[in-house]
């Protein structure tokens, strides 16, 4: 592999996958490797990364395969032959299969996180094989040996990044991991894994035309980040080619959309720009599973679903002007603890969940209360044009879902949620983190409420999503 390129002052737009790489990480992620045979790059890549010592390979038992033979045993195969070459003993290949937890698949948690690191402690050479939690996962495995991520599928954009995604006391947290060093994306492997997952990438995709108004709403109300927006072009330039009728066309635009994300997301130190009420659904949706040892669907497939409702939502926000707040006092309810509490006592009577949330909840009302507003006042006709200009139609997302046969509705996902859970999820949404959404200021007017979500879910269907 030839030595990476300083390109951090480039525009990321013109620049390849692997120099985006570079320049969003200061040269910790060295390599992207993508294309059909992309795979056949890891024996190089072992023998440039590892000249002696442990060869970790983390996988889940989920069967996978490429062109009909079994993916493990290839990548098994790649490894031990680059061992050999090297001079090194085959049996320094250990593998660690994560296990899954009763009623899911693997989750990130406090359990399956020591775990692993346990089993990483002697690795010179971390390899993780997998989709997005495995991705998360081998991210947290071990902070000093050089970390391979093999992409399985176009199912999240959260390979390409420095943060994990994990399940701590019960609830979804992003917490800081590292940088993969290289990462591999073979279309053969990615093209042949099941259309559920690639379904559920778009709808990742897709939460880019959404959650950067979280994110610019956060920013200008003095409640944390940097709003940019050099930060998310790129990733809609790539997520526009989603709807190309010509297939290799658009899981080109896939795996653009959700890289450049992952990359743009660690150059933001936050997934805040890519992350607002479409994410946060998802979230309470798993949050919810996990609490009742239910099944819930794949993250990105549910960030869709949610993206056809937040851009409903801001439809609605914009026609009736909701964020014309000048003359309006902003404070959340003085029964807000109660509230966080109530919420998620109804999944979690132990209380577990409650505390948890509302260690976060009762952060961002202390937060907020010496957050600094004035200016967002001052220039409210300019940040509501804005916020339009940032925030397309739900038609929009749901042809691109659709485009893709992915769920558009709550009642398609696997397994289905019921109106009463949507509306719940939907409810719970200012009661769950530290970050500031539209929600909570729809909240702190009295208008975050049944009326107003029966509007959102009546907006969503005309578009062809919600219920």
């Amino acid at each position: 592999m030839e030595p990476p390129v300083n390109t951090r002052s480039k525009n990321p737009s013109t620049l390849t996958l692997d120099e985006h790489a570079v320049a969003a990480s200061g040269g910790e992620l060295q390599h992207i490797i993508t294309g059909t045979g992309a795979l056949n790059s890891l024996a190089e890549v072992v023998t440039t990364l590892h000249p002696a010592g442990q060869v970790l390979l983390l996988r889940d038992a989920t069967p996978k395969t490429i062109n009909g033979v079994d993916l493990v045993e290839t990548v098994r195969g790649i490894i031990t032959t680059a061992l050999v070459e090297l001079e090194a003993d085959p049996e320094s290949l250990v593998e660690f299969v994560v296990p899954a937890k009763a009623g899911h698949d693997v989750v990130a948690n406090e359990e399956t996180i020591a775990a692993v690191q346990e089993a990483a402690q002697e690795a010179t050479l971390v390899i993780g094989l997998g989709s997005g939690t495995i991705g998360d996962i081998s991210k947290m495995a071990h902070h000093d040996a050089p970390l391979v991520l093999v992409q399985t599928a176009l199912s999240v954009n959260g390979f390409a990044d420095p943060l994990s995604v994990l399940v701590l006391n019960g609830a979804k947290r992003t917490s800081p991991s590292r940088w993969p060093s290289v990462l591999l994306i073979d279309d053969d492997v990615v093209s042949q894994a099941p259309a559920r997952m690639a379904q559920s990438g778009v709808g990742d995709a897709v939460a880019i035309w959404s959650a950067p108004a979280d994110w610019y709403l956060s920013s200008k109300l003095g409640m944390g980040g940097n709003y940019d927006p050099n930060i998310y072009l790129p990733i809609r330039e790539a997520g526009m080619v989603l709807q190309d009728p010509d297939d290799a066309v658009a899981r080109d635009g896939l795996v653009h959309a959700l890289t450049r994300g992952g990359l743009q997301i660690g150059m933001a130190g936050s997934t805040a720009p890519l992350s607002g009420v479409d994410h946060l659904v998802s979230h309470v949706l798993d949050m919810a599973a996990m609490a009742e040892n239910a099944e819930h669907d794949y993250h990105g497939t549910q960030v869709g679903v949610a993206t056809v409702i937040a851009l409903s939502l801001w439809e609605i926000i914009h026609e009736r002007d909701l964020l014309n707040v000048d003359t309006v006092e902003l404070e959340y309810p003085d029964d807000l603890e109660q509230r966080t509490r109530e919420t998620w006592n109804r999944i979690d009577p132990t209380g577990s969940l409650g505390d948890e949330s509302w260690r976060a909840v009762g952060n961002k009302a202390k937060k907020w209360a010496s957050a600094t507003r004035a200016a967002f006042d001052a220039a409210g006709d300019e940040h509501r044009e804005h916020l339009t200009g940032l925030t397309p139609t739900a038609h929009f997302a749901a042809d691109t879902l659709l485009r893709w046969d992915a769920p558009t509705k709550f009642s398609q996902l696997t397994p289905p949620v019921d109106e009463d859970r949507a509306r719940w999820a939907l409810l719970a949404l200012p009661f769950m983190r530290d970050r500031l959404t539209v929600c909570d200021l729809l909240l702190m007017r009295g208008l975050w409420n049944d009326e107003l979500i029966d509007e959102v879910f009546a907006r969503a269907e005309h578009a062809g999503g919600g219920l």
